[in-house]
């Protein structure tokens, strides 16, 4: 039966400014089987995150409860992926948001503004360096 690329894809963020595609690749095969592992760079600096495609759904539960993970020196944080579910307005559940492509173009108060209206916001973690943002939501 195969199932769906979203319960077997994983994000890894705050990854460690040397790790690439190959090291984060090393790391996870040592325990997991992966379909596939990419950390995008620009210019040569990887961008603070990697995307990662497990064999099946049981090696991201694996994953998970193995945390935490120190790759190439840094504690990273993981995040299942969710699938594209449409608007999030009287969803609940969804407590941290990944906004990416921010680069240089919105600020922390324009992003609580279009925001506010899915909850109440605890924070907003602006990484513009890095092109993303990440926003946690009240439960």
């Amino acid at each position: 039966m195969c199932q769906p690329i979203d319960k077997q894809k994983v994000f890894f963020e705050n990854i460690s400014p040397n790790t690439t595609t190959d090291s984060l690749k090393a790391y996870l095969l040592e325990k997991y089987q992966i379909q596939s592992c990419t950390v995008p760079s620009e210019s040569g600096k990887n961008k603070g995150h990697g995307i990662v495609i497990f064999s099946d759904k049981a090696e991201v539960d694996t994953l998970m409860e193995n945390r935490p993970h120190i790759i190439d020196g840094a504690q990273v944080e993981i995040y299942r992926s969710v699938l594209n579910q449409g608007s999030l307005i009287k969803k609940k559940g969804v407590k941290n948001l990944i906004v990416s492509g921010i680069k240089n173009k919105l600020s922390e108060s324009h992003l609580k503004k279009y925001f506010k209206n899915y909850g109440k916001i605890n924070y907003i973690d602006m990484n513009n360096q890095d092109n993303f943002c990440r926003i946690e939501f009240d439960e």
